[in-house]
């Protein structure tokens, strides 16, 4: 809440801080205030003073300007003044006046009943007001206040104003009984689950009266007390009085001392559930209201409402006195969460068969302000579509900024695009499910690396010649993505690996192939090389491209180098004479490619020798 400066008439109150919120048990996300203007015939700076202090009232450990404020006595001709009183004291918060009728006769019976909200917390249907007639020309208003950003019907409530029948004889009780049943009768028509609040200045003077009887009695709309069935009367139940906080008269207001419990905030049985929209335990009370002042002006003896703070609780009561001839009555309740979820909406392309985790963040965006004693909300996840599979059940949603993470795996069985939908359901009662992530993405086949651009060839032989003498030759061979399309995955060579003496390799690396080719280069240096076959047995190490789950294949690469002598071919050795040394390179290959192929025909054979023989000291 933002501390506002005090006003003149409360200065040595309303100037001290709001106490720390730590340590409270409660969370204060809506506060509910009721309070008999009586007609404004107060002191209206005392007046605007007691409205700050509804909403800087710590006393539970925690303030907070109130959602909803309901005002009896209000008759047509104050109802400008109160909008004015209204907004000058929760300045900057902007409140909204529901809808405000007032009937024949009302007027000169007290005045109607008149309700503000905060528009940045609710909205009211209007098309639910009504007026209900509760006698002596009094009526009670009807309104339904519909949680912002929240669709349940269960994140909104019914609120019933009243001032029923003054005075203390048979016929008066009679009177409030008759008002409580037309109350009662239309409450318990609402559909089942409805939370309704119950509220205003009820005139009762026992527990045992019909009226409130009535109202507790069972149906859709029971009423629950916070304070129990028990007798309120005396000074052992001084806490719980709202009237009169003025011991001897002044500006015409009612005086008797504070001994009435006079106004009341009854809500069914859907606000004591805990969940959803919830009364906080222990935070019903009168304002100001220190209990050492049965039958006594509120300010006299000295007020210690709040503890350890005399000069407020003094000004307090002080303003009190004042004001009105009743004192605010207060309560705090929870409010549903409202979710919100975040994540991946495009999980680009996907492997076949890899496992790939998305992850999604929800949190509890509701409108509050302190986070204390939130009540533990739980999301169900749901995930939908083609592009999805599994996933966790449920996560505890903490409040914002504070966020709880849900994975869910992509399906990557098939290949094709895929879509699919996250979202996040509150398990609480009214609370808002988050907007619905829609994800997507593709799921692309494993690369097909091959040294065909037409079939799917896993192994090669490459021959080359190299002039005896030479220096160097170079082996370029073409590395393809066999069968690549869109739904393919790029192809990466990696590596070259496993030549022999004299063979390197020349390619380091070639990425992301995919229509064309790569060309593997390996160099085989002849340099003090003598005429023969060289032979390596290369493994070329090729992946998928760099996504989750690529998986390296090897193709084998068989590569010969053939260093060949220059001047007669059977000169194997290359030394200009054909002799003994020539003869013994071609036994020792015999049978094989060479070297001593003489003639070219593959192998080493008689032919050969016959050639070398032939030209035997040339």
């Amino acid at each position: 809440m933002q501390m506002r400066p005090s006003n003149s008439f409360a200065a040595t109150s309303l100037a001290v801080g709001v106490a720390a919120f730590c340590g409270s048990s409660a969370s204060a996300q809506m506060r509910f205030v009721n309070y008999n203007t009586a007609k404004l015939i107060g002191d209206t700076n005392a007046f605007r003073a007691v409205l700050l202090a509804a909403a800087e009232d710590d006393r539970q450990g925690f303030a907070i300007d109130p959602a909803v404020i309901t005002f009896q006595e209000v008759p047509a001709s104050i109802v400008t003044a109160l909008d004015g009183h209204v907004a000058a004291a929760f300045a900057p918060t902007v409140y909204t006046r529901a809808t405000y009728t007032t009937a024949s006769g009302e007027d000169s019976a007290g005045g109607a009943q008149c309700m503000y909200y905060r528009a940045d917390l609710l909205t009211e249907n209007t098309a639910l007001h009504l007026d209900l007639s509760t006698g002596a020309s009094r009526y009670t208003d009807r309104w339904f206040l519909q949680l912002n950003g929240y669709s349940s019907p269960q994140a909104g409530f019914y609120v019933y104003s009243s001032h029923l029948k003054a005075s203390n004889t048979s016929a008066d009780a009679q009177t409030r009984l008759a008002g409580v049943q037309t109350i009662r009768n239309n409450s318990d028509a609402l559909p089942v689950g409805s939370h309704i609040l119950y509220c205003g200045d009820f005139n009762f003077y026992t527990n045992t009266e019909p009226g409130f009887i009535e109202y507790i009695s069972a149906g859709v709309g029971q009423g629950v007390d916070p304070y129990g069935t028990a007798d309120w009367t005396g000074a052992a139940n001084a806490y719980k009085h709202t009237q009169s906080p003025i011991l001897t008269s002044t500006n015409g207001l009612v005086a008797g001392g504070l001994d009435d419990r006079f106004d009341f905030q009854l809500s069914n049985t859907e606000f004591q559930d805990g969940a959803g929209i919830a009364l906080i335990a222990n935070t019903y009370r009168p304002l100001g209201n220190d209990a050492n002042h049965y039958n006594m002006a509120i300010n006299s003896p000295a007020n210690s409402y709040f503890i350890g703070q005399a000069a407020r609780s003094q000004a307090l009561a002080n303003a009190l006195l004042l004001a009105s001839d009743h004192i605010p009555l207060i309560a705090d309740y929870t409010i549903p969460p409202k979710l919100q979820l975040q994540g991946a909406t495009n999980f680009g392309r996907v492997l076949q068969g890899a496992t790939v985790s998305l992850s999604y963040f929800v949190s509890n965006i509701a409108p509050v302000q302190f986070s204390q004693g939130m009540f533990v909300n739980h999301a169900a996840m749901s995930y939908s579509g083609t592009a999805l599979t599994g996933g966790v059940a449920s996560v505890a949603v903490p409040l914002s900024p504070a966020t709880a993470t849900a994975t869910v795996n992509v399906n990557s069985a098939t290949v094709g695009a895929k879509t699919g939908v996250v979202g996040a359901t509150s398990t609480a009662e009214g609370g808002q499910a988050a907007t619905a992530v829609n994800v997507a993405g593709t799921v692309i086949r494993r690369a097909n690396a091959s040294f065909s651009a037409k079939s799917d060839l896993n192994a090669a032989t490459v021959n080359a010649d190299v002039a005896f003498g030479s220096n160097t030759i170079d082996f370029e061979v073409s590395v393809w993505n066999n069968g690549y399309n869109a739904l393919q995955a790029l192809l990466d060579v990696d590596s070259v690996s496993g030549l022999s003496a004299g063979f390197t390799g020349v390619t380091t690396a070639i990425p992301n192939i995919g229509a064309g080719s790569g060309v593997v280069r390996v160099r085989f240096d002849a340099t003090g090389k003598a005429p023969g076959v060289y032979t390596a047995n290369a493994t070329v190490s090729t992946s998928d491209e760099n996504l989750v789950g690529a998986v390296s294949t090897p193709i084998a690469l068989t590569l010969h180098a053939t260093v060949v002598a220059t001047g007669n071919p059977a000169d194997l050795n290359g030394d200009g004479t054909i002799d003994g040394a020539d003869l013994s390179i071609l036994l020792n290959a015999w049978g094989t490619a060479g070297p001593g192929d003489i003639d070219q025909s593959g192998i080493v054979d008689a032919a050969d020798i016959a050639l070398l023989l032939g030209a035997w000291g040339s």
